[in-house]
């Protein structure tokens, strides 16, 4: 066996450590009372609370069963809506397509029309004055040479002036 002051020591260090395995023992124990103590605080304001929205709750409940049907149907009217407004902007949108297509066939024909006419004027113009202009031209000017020599004829002559008279 062990000598005396080693039993001692060994007797001190039992007893030592019995002292911290009681001492945590009384901790953990203290810490579990806490959080049981915790627990209850928290299921009774969790109680109180759910008491305080049970009406509320109640009441969404009812709203939501109440008005779930409306919400379907205005969901289904605006997928509807929303389908026949598609198909008429679809058809709006080949109607203005043909529109502008039309109106631009529409506007080469007015501008062909308008060419036309306008090169049947100028065509006709110059045959005005290939034809009419011309010739009146012409005679216009043999008329005026013709008055030319008659004038000459039917004046009387003049006397020829020097030079210095018509200086002076």
């Amino acid at each position: 066996m062990l000598p005396g002051h080693w039993m001692l020591l060994f007797t001190i260090f039992i007893a030592v450590t019995a002292a911290g395995v009681l001492i945590q023992a009384g901790v953990l124990l203290a810490i579990y009372v806490g959080i049981r103590q915790a627990e209850r605080g928290a299921m009774k304001k969790i109680d109180d609370i759910r008491d305080d929205i049970a009406p509320f709750l109640q009441s969404a409940q009812a709203l939501l069963e109440e008005t779930g049907p409306k919400i379907r149907a205005i969901a289904d009217n605006l997928q509807i809506a929303s389908e026949h407004i598609r198909t008429q902007v679809g058809q709006t949108n080949d109607a203005v397509t043909d529109i502008a297509c039309r109106t631009r066939q529409q506007a080469e024909r007015v501008d062909a029309m308008v060419t036309e006419v306008l090169d049947t004027l100028a065509d006709g113009a110059r045959l005005v004055q290939d034809s009419i202009l011309v010739p009146l031209r012409q005679l216009g000017g043999w008329f005026t040479a013709a008055r030319t020599i008659l004038d000459t004829l039917r004046r009387p002559e003049r006397k020829s002036r020097t030079y210095d008279e018509h200086i002076y």
